[in-house]
């Protein structure tokens, strides 16, 4: 099953250029609706191998769930079917094209944050730059604007679960400056939250939330794990660069660092 959005095309052949046509198709009031009830499950964002097995999920409203709400709207398609004789029919999903993936991290971006979806990318764009760049300063700026743009309302909800909700935040974020988070990524020492490859760069992240922790001790744990389990081995003839950020309810901080610096800091301190 593909996705075809006859709204799309229709706006590629009169503008004449490629763009994403989806944001001014409006988000379905359901999706809102769901979110607001239920919350996001961040397994079925990152987890491009998931599926479902026999009928077509129920749409009645009192059963309706995240996964099905993002498949009913188009946010989620069938990618392929796989059938064995007696046994249920398995689909697996996937979020269609690069237009649908990048309209639904947005989304949920400005849902947390009360940016307008047409906001977040180029405010992902400058902060993808700024980690290029070794810009800590310019970055934790942006950290500081993305959290406390959270209203006061959403953030009565999402005080009691901080921590999931600041993985979305940080998901959805990572998923649109381009970060490999399918599932989580194992190595022989251990499991690294995200990494991101664009020519030769290669960013290393690490994220830590606590309510009680000092943020500087989260900041040095992060990017200790990533040197202790030499996460960066594989990548060392590429532009490495560290990044470790630390949440705290309505409190963010970040440590970004070169490969050769950071080993310089920790070799140092052993």
């Amino acid at each position: 099953m593909r996705i075809l959005n006859p709204f799309s095309i229709l706006e590629f052949f009169n503008n004449g250029v490629f763009g994403n046509y989806w944001f001014d198709t409006g988000t379905p009031k359901l999706l809102v609706d769901i979110i607001d009830k239920e919350g996001i499950n961040k397994d079925v964002l990152i987890n491009k191998g998931s599926t479902f097995s026999g009928t077509f999920p129920s749409f009645k409203l009192e059963t309706l769930d995240f996964a099905t709400v993002l498949l009913q709207t188009g946010y989620l398609t069938i990618k392929s079917k796989s059938v064995v004789l007696g046994e249920s029919t398995e689909y697996k999903l996937g979020i269609p094209n690069k237009e649908v993936y990048d309209s639904l991290f947005a989304y949920i971006l400005g849902y947390y944050t009360n940016y307008d979806e047409s906001q977040v990318k180029p405010m992902t764009n400058d902060m993808l730059n700024y980690i290029l760049n070794l810009d800590e300063l310019k970055l934790q700026r942006s950290f500081e604007t993305l959290l406390h743009k959270i209203p006061n309302l959403l953030y009565g909800k999402l005080k009691k679960e901080f921590e999931a909700h600041y993985q979305i935040l940080a998901i959805s974020w990572l998923q649109l400056l381009g970060f490999d988070i399918e599932g989580e990524l194992m190595t022989i020492k251990g499991r690294m939250d995200a990494i991101l490859k664009q020519k030769d760069n290669v960013v290393i992240i690490e994220f830590k939330f606590s309510e009680i922790e000092s943020m500087d001790n989260m900041l040095d744990d992060g990017l200790s794990q990533i040197i202790k389990n030499e996460y960066y081995k594989p990548y060392q003839d590429k532009n490495v660069i560290l990044l470790s950020v630390a949440f705290q309810p309505r409190n963010v901080k970040c440590k970004l660092l070169s490969l050769k610096k950071a080993l310089s800091l920790y070799n140092n301190k052993i």
